[in-house]
Parts: C-alpha cells; structure tokens; sequence
C-alpha cells in the first residue's frame, strides 16, 4: 500500500501534470488561431496560397529610339525579373501571373541621346491600367509600378 504522503505527491503530480497539459492545448490553440487569422488576412489582399489567383499583367512602352527594359514575368529557371537592352519602341508585352505574386512592376530607359527624347510606361492589370508614367530628356528613365488589388 501507498502511505499517505506518497498518495498525495501523486495527486499533486497528476494536477500539475494536467494543468501543464492544459496550458499547452492553450499555447498551440493560441498559435492555430493566429495562423488562421494571418492566412485570411493576406488572402483578403490577394496574396493566396496554392497559386490560385491568375492575372493578365500587360506591360507598354513608347517614345523616341530603343529602350532598356526590366519588367516582372515567371521564367523557367524560377526567376522573375526579364532584362532586354536595345529594344525598338513601341513595345507591348502581355504575361500571366498567378500564385502569390502580387506586384508588378515595369522599368524604361531611353537610349535615345536627344534632348527632346521621351519615353512613356504603362501597367495594366486585368484589363485595368495600373500606373502611367512619361518623362521627356535624354536617356529618360520611368517606373510604373501596381498590384491586381491597389493601382500605385
């Protein structure tokens, strides 16, 4: 038979034991909770998992002579940035994002010398433009930026 005093250092074992228990189904409970509302948080600003939001990004450049051009689009090798140098303008390019990329972004150099040289950038996401951006001068250089969510 147990005695008394080992009897009780038992019970007192098990309460603390469950209560340690308890406060670790508090703990995780707690975490699973902040997972979820982070979860619905990026998913209600477009930012989903599993890649289930696709979009049309196109991407239009004009102005005086060839341009240097960096703009977003998935490439094979897992990249996302194309760079393409001496390009006659105007140019056009339309790409399908999809996944948990949710900005676009669109930059223009002029190669053109002339002081009167110009080169104008347009973003549109889903049919909708996004940004606009033109300057006029030598070597001019624009950026236009946007998400599928909030034109910048």
């Amino acid at each position: 038979m147990l005695s008394t005093e080992r009897r009780s250092a038992l019970t007192s074992s098990k309460v603390a034991l469950g209560a340690a228990w308890r406060g670790l189904r508090r703990f995780f409970s707690l975490i699973v909770l902040v997972a979820l509302v982070i979860m619905v948080t990026l998913n209600l600003h477009g930012m989903r998992f599993g890649g289930k939001h696709v979009h049309r990004v196109t991407y239009r450049i004009t102005g005086t002579g060839p341009a240097s051009i960096v703009y977003a689009e998935p490439l094979d090798d897992g990249k996302l940035l194309r760079v393409i140098r001496h390009v006659p303008l105007p140019w056009s390019r339309t790409v399908v994002m999809s996944g948990d990329v949710a900005d676009y972004e669109l930059i223009a150099k002029s190669n053109s010398r002339r002081v009167q040289a110009h080169i104008e950038c347009v973003l549109a996401v889903d049919g909708n433009t996004a940004w606009t951006a033109r300057l006029t001068a030598p070597l001019a250089k624009v950026r236009c930026y946007g998400t599928p969510y909030i034109g910048r």
